[in-house]
């Protein structure tokens, strides 16, 4: 939760400063919920689709905006699924190669914008991610710290 926490803190500053007010969903592996950040003035359609980019990220492991690309063109069913959103802002989210989670964000004017941010706030806690132990019950799947104590 700390990590998620830090997570979506981070991207929704760097959206703040840019002009944006988001709604950041953190998800882990198996598309549960761990954290959701509405921001000032969002729209609550921004909830459900912050998360159905998450969930798809985490899902295909992949940023939505490659999955939007494949729906053009080659797999156009795969905007069928449901709870998932195939719209720029989407990122899985790993640790040492090893899915852990994803994040969505969703209010921004385009879903460009919602990957920058996203991409932001992963990178604002990358450090973070490379000392969580994917294969402990304390990390962000559980809703723990996601940060090892040595």
């Amino acid at each position: 939760l700390g990590v998620a926490q830090q997570l979506a803190t981070a991207t929704q500053m760097y959206c703040k400063d840019k002009g944006y007010s988001v709604t950041v969903s953190v998800l882990n592996r198996d598309g549960v919920d761990i954290l959701l950040a509405r921001g000032d003035g969002t729209t609550g359609a921004t909830v459900e689709v912050a998360r159905e980019k998450a969930y798809a990220a985490a899902g295909f492991q992949s940023p939505t905006s490659a999955m939007e690309e494949r729906a053009k063109t080659t797999n156009p069913g795969i905007i069928a699924i449901d709870r998932f959103a195939v719209l720029p802002g989407g990122l899985p989210i790993k640790a040492g190669g090893e899915l852990i989670g994803g994040i969505g964000v969703s209010g921004a004017p385009s879903g460009t914008i919602d990957e920058q941010c996203a991409n932001a706030g992963i990178a604002a806690i990358a450090s973070s991610l490379s000392n969580t132990n994917t294969n402990n019950s304390t990390n962000i799947n559980n809703n723990s710290s996601g940060i090892n104590s040595d």
